[in-house]
């Protein structure tokens, strides 16, 4: 998944990383200090990893964090390969990579039905098998819904990033 770690990077300036412990739930179990690295807890069942504390999650696993506004669209039968939320003196952010088998223009099209609303600007296009969709939201949902396919890879990923 070539663009799995953008989710981080998208968040990396917006608060915190001090993720305190690790726990299947996203609760810490522990509280490093300093330089210490906050533990991370396999999960067996799914191979994913959550890391909480009170500003923040990070996960693996499989879910979208606590702070996920819960009627935001998600295509059906899309996965969520990795998910975070960050809460500080600035507010809060949501961020998430799914992947779906549907095609990247149709995932684009589903998007941009869900939150026409909210469409503040859009682009897309497809340059050697390769589709890319990118939609700047406002109002309700702030922040923005990026779908791309790679003919390399046998999914369409799309980034989420809210604030929330």
């Amino acid at each position: 998944m070539l663009c799995a770690g953008a989710v981080c990077l998208a968040l990396a300036g917006c608060g915190s990383t001090d993720f305190g412990g690790a726990s299947r739930d996203g609760d810490p179990t522990s509280a490093p200090t300093g330089a210490e690295e906050a533990p991370a807890t396999p999960q067996p069942e799914d191979d994913g990893v959550d890391l909480g504390s009170d500003e923040g999650s990070f996960s693996t696993g499989g879910r979208l964090p606590d702070l996920w506004p819960a009627d935001f669209p998600i295509p059906e039968g899309a996965e969520v390969a990795q998910s975070a939320g960050f809460t500080d003196e600035s507010g809060s952010r949501v961020a998430a990579t799914l992947t779906t088998q549907t095609g990247g223009p149709e995932t684009f099209a589903f998007y941009q039905a869900a939150l026409a609303e909210a469409i503040e600007s859009e682009s897309a296009g497809d340059t050697g098998g390769r589709f890319f969709g990118n939609l700047a939201l406002t109002g309700r949902w702030n922040g923005n819904v990026a779908v791309f396919t790679d003919p390399t890879e046998a999914h369409t990923t799309v980034e989420i990033v809210l604030a929330v």
